[in-house]
């Protein structure tokens, strides 16, 4: 078999399994940690920020099994890294808001954007950069965020602590709720 070939039967075989699992059951996404991360456990960022931004280009079903993934990763990932929780918790929101969502995906990552939510909006920030724009380039600032050596900053980049200011995270949390709602 050659790689086209491969990469072709590859493609079938998702889209066969997404088919069956969205009629008759819940999505196995354990092979998607070959797709998403590195062979040292790293994310791709580059892999996962290019899927879902394919979304919008008829390609939403690889959307949904990506942030089902990411939002399953976010809950399994210990403080121990936390720039790699803050990148998935962006991607969760991200697709939670651009991303015309199956019903059973959006339960699914309800709980991650409920457990956000909860940060108090009269809470000062703890940084003294701006908030980011709402979704700018966002694949661009997630790529430069999580890997900062590999990819050049993007217009009005911020650093991780306006990123994952919990008064930022709650309005983007609370705009996604309102739009899987």
């Amino acid at each position: 078999m050659t790689f086209d070939e491969r990469g072709l039967a590859e493609e079938a075989l998702s889209n066969l399994r997404y088919a069956r699992d969205s009629l008759v059951g819940t999505r196995d996404d354990r092979l998607l940690d070959g797709t998403y991360t590195r062979a040292d456990g790293r994310l791709d960022i580059g892999a996962l920020t290019d899927c879902l931004d394919a979304a919008e280009y008829d390609k939403s079903w690889e959307a949904e099994n990506a942030v089902r993934w990411a939002a399953r990763r976010y809950a399994a990932t210990g403080d121990d890294s936390p720039r790699e929780r803050l990148v998935l918790l962006l991607l969760v929101l991200w697709c939670a808001e651009a991303v015309d969502l199956a019903p059973d995906v959006g339960e699914e990552i309800r709980e991650v954007l409920v457990g956000v939510r909860t940060a108090a909006s009269d809470a000062a920030c703890a940084h003294d950069e701006a908030h980011p724009p709402a979704y700018p380039d966002f694949q661009a600032h997630l790529n430069h965020l999580y890997a900062p050596s590999e990819f050049a900053a993007p217009e009005e980049a911020r650093g991780a602590e306006a990123w994952g200011c919990p008064r930022y995270l709650a309005g983007l949390a609370e705009d996604a709720l309102d739009t899987l709602a």
